[in-house]
């Protein structure tokens, strides 16, 4: 009888054992795939930022050096038409402005 005992209790034990080693498996595994996973969105995420905000950085870069070649004299109607035409292509250029030190001479947009 206590044979028969000590062989249920350790069976008991073991299934019991087993049921926590695998539940704390399968925790372990989806813990580490959610972080995998949010490592992965972040990074495409970054890297969308990313290409976004230098393509806004080179238009902006381009279109100041083609302000920089304009034959028109500085704050005349010709270069504020061409700020406007500017400001107006570009959604996320708020403001163009001509400026010496630090009064602004000329310009469109928020201040």
């Amino acid at each position: 009888m206590y044979r028969r005992q000590r062989v249920m209790i350790s069976s008991a034990v073991a299934a019991l054992a087993g049921s926590v080693v695998l539940f704390t498996s399968i925790l372990w595994i989806s813990w580490k795939e959610s972080l995998t996973s949010e490592e992965a969105y972040a990074g495409g995420l970054a890297t969308a930022l990313g290409k976004t905000a230098e393509r806004m950085i080179l238009d902006t870069r381009d279109m100041l050096g083609q302000f920089n070649g304009l034959a028109a004299p500085r704050c005349s109607p010709e270069h504020v038409r061409a700020l406007q035409n500017a400001g107006v292509s570009l959604p996320y250029v708020r403001a163009i402005g001509y400026w010496r030190a630090n009064e602004r001479l000329c310009g469109i947009g928020f201040l």
